[in-house]
């Protein structure tokens, strides 16, 4: 019998915003434990909010055993690391302080807008510790600003949006993004020629990626129902396009270094696609073990479930350029809200584009009407794929733009 303890706790102060006002502020302190026993093939699992004895967790894990919930694969071992936050935030007292400075300053330079959603400063610590070797610990400090933007003359639930995650923040470099985003959408193109135009999505953006992560869940993969199946090994995009699962501290996100079942890679990067060429399924260890793949530190779940496959935080490499010399004076159109859109089991993607601005290379240029966009995965990543910029469009974030042409025509 082999026994692990999984533990996660989340300190938040969280800023309700409305009407460019704070309306309300919510703090939370937040720990949960999970204590695993493995023994014979079979895990059992029990776990508890708040301070709890972790004793009669492990006797309840252990009687779970009976339950005989299937687990063919040993857990990790005789791994030790330790990664702290490497930026201190500022204190709850300041950061409330911050926050009404930075509203103020958002409804004196923006009148014809109101702004809503949230402020949050969040402070995470992550750890799984087992009877066999394994000590993983992190901490992770970060803000996470949302907010959404509505025009005065709109009955629109909201008109723009702007939101980052990262453990900077500088209240100018903000505001003057802020800022840009209003005067841009204050800006209507009617001009617009639809035609092929390279199309700018943030390199955090899912919309473009839906059919990367379904075909390459292990699962999919190895049933034959993917449009990459028995396809391993084989260049089938563009050499500039790699595709990494990533938990690197890096790549910022609230996630640990480490997956659910305590794996991690070397740089905490695997990748799926690496210079066009198809390396791999995402997987966890279950799967990797039944159809023969390799792990990839993507077992993902609530704290106290069984280990499965989760959807990976995907990295996308920069190209070496910036989003200028990439376009090489053509214009691009940023993408800012699409919703309603898919692939479908071919490969094919459109999605309708509820608010885009155009951009020069250096300036969001103006607002364009309401856009339909569409392409095909191949395409897309393949001869269509312009690179991912080596610079972001908002300073305090890591994102990147990922560029590709695609079909643009306008929604009546």
């Amino acid at each position: 019998m082999i026994r692990d303890i999984l533990k996660n706790q989340v300190q938040e102060v969280a800023i309700n915003v409305q009407q460019s006002k704070i309306e309300s502020i919510r703090k939370k302190d937040i720990a949960k434990t999970a204590v695993r026993i493995y023994d014979q093939g079979y895990i059992g699992i029990a776990s508890g909010i708040g301070k709890v004895q972790e004793e009669m967790l492990t006797k309840k894990a252990q009687e779970a055993i009976d339950l005989q919930i299937s687990y063919p694969v040993p857990p990790e071992k005789e791994h030790t690391e330790t990664i702290q936050s490497s930026k201190t935030l500022l204190s709850e007292e300041d950061f409330l302080n911050e926050m009404e400075e930075l509203l103020q300053v958002l409804r004196q330079q923006n009148p014809q807008f109101t702004f809503s959603n949230k402020l949050i400063k969040q402070s995470c610590t992550h750890s799984l510790n087992n009877d066999i070797g394994l000590s993983l610990f992190q901490t992770i400090d970060h803000y996470r600003i949302s907010l959404l933007i509505n025009h005065q003359d709109s009955s629109n639930l909201f008109d723009a949006a702007m939101g980052y995650q990262s453990n900077q923040y500088d209240r100018t470099i903000l505001t003057d993004y802020i800022h840009d985003i209003c005067e841009a959408y204050n800006t209507p193109i009617h001009d617009f020629q639809e035609g092929i135009y390279p199309i700018l999505f943030d390199s955090s953006d899912q919309t473009y990626l839906g059919k990367l992560y379904h075909d390459l869940h292990g699962h999919i993969f190895a049933s034959g129902s993917s449009l990459f199946s028995n396809r391993l090994g084989e260049p089938l995009f563009n050499p500039l396009f790699s595709f990494y699962a990533t938990r690197s501290p890096k790549h910022f996100s609230s996630q640990p270094f480490f997956d659910l079942e305590g794996v991690y890679k070397k740089d905490f990067l695997v990748p799926l696609v690496q210079k066009g060429i198809l390396e791999t399924p995402y997987t966890d260890k279950k799967t990797a073990h039944k159809y023969h793949y390799p792990t990839t530190a993507c077992a993902g779940g609530s704290y106290d479930s069984v280990p499965t496959i989760g959807i990976p935080q995907a990295y996308i490499p920069s190209t070496g350029k910036t989003t200028g010399e990439i376009l090489q004076g053509e214009k691009g159109i940023v993408i800012v809200i699409a919703s309603g859109g898919d692939f479908t089991p071919d490969g094919h993607f459109a999605t309708p584009v509820q608010l885009a601005f155009l951009y020069d290379g250096k300036h969001l240029v103006g607002r364009l009407p309401q856009l339909s966009i569409s392409s095909n995965l191949f395409t897309m990543f393949g001869n269509d794929f312009m690179g991912v910029s080596s610079n972001s469009l908002f300073p305090l974030d890591d994102s990147r733009q990922t560029i590709m042409k695609m079909n643009v025509k306008t929604i009546d």
